[in-house]
């Protein structure tokens, strides 16, 4: 439905030129009313002709988000969900040729701002370099067909970090230090805006004199949607 090829319900199959489509995550919601379910998935970028196994993958090599949507039209009945609509690009995110792990340990959350916008926090985790780093990938999505960029149904907004591990990278100072931290996320309503996000943070840091520091109980950082860069920031 998405990449026009019939993957016979496999979660990753090849697509063109050595790129590989893989199902990434899937969210039910509600919204103006209506129900809707969306399947998001990624595809790996294309090789055209390079042999993908002796190809080491590029750290910066990320992938392309992709997405199903259907609405429930017909509940109860053998065929309830109804298709809506697809992109072949919401955003660009991950490394090495593959998306950041959706992290199981924690749940999803979402917001609906004013004007009826869904913003949605997918957990993720990241590992690279004896460091993981957990976050929440962060999207919106507005209820309206359009091919205009700016009000496309699904767009991916950057995600947003709430915590790092460097366990394996580390040898308890040595030479580098052993640091933890995790966060809470939390939005913060605008009206009709998308929501800012809050994390509350705490565990330990290197600082930037390179002495490892715990982080002040309460600490927070707020992050607001930055129409310039079509993302979240810092504030």
């Amino acid at each position: 439905m998405i990449y026009g090829i019939d993957g016979d319900g496999a979660v990753s199959y090849p697509i063109q030129n050595g790129s590989v489509a893989t199902y990434w995550y899937g969210h039910e919601f509600e919204l103006a009313g209506k129900r809707f379910f969306t399947g998001l998935a990624y595809d790996t970028p294309e090789k055209y002709g390079n042999d993908a196994e002796e190809a080491y993958p590029d750290p910066a090599a990320q992938v392309t988000l992709t997405q199903a949507t259907f609405e429930l039209t017909q509940p109860g009945t053998d065929k309830p969900w109804s298709f809506w609509g697809a992109q072949r690009s919401v955003g660009r995110f991950g490394g090495y040729e593959r998306a950041d792990e959706i992290d199981k340990t924690r749940q999803s959350m979402s917001h609906i701002t004013d004007d009826h916008v869904l913003a949605l926090a997918v957990p993720t985790r990241r590992f690279e370099a004896g460091v993981v780093t957990t976050g929440y990938a962060m999207f919106s999505f507005r209820p309206v067909k359009s091919d205009v960029e700016e009000v496309k149904p699904w767009r991916y907004l950057g995600t947003v970090v709430t915590g790092t591990d460097n366990a394996d990278a580390c040898d308890d100072g040595t030479v580098i230090a052993c640091v933890a931290s995790t966060g809470g996320m939390s939005f913060i309503s605008r009206g009709a805006a998308l929501p800012d996000v809050e994390v509350t943070r705490k565990g330990k840091e290197v600082g930037t004199d390179g002495a490892v520091n715990e982080i002040p109980a309460g600490s927070k950082l707020r992050y607001r949607f930055d129409p310039a860069t079509d993302g979240y920031v810092t504030e």
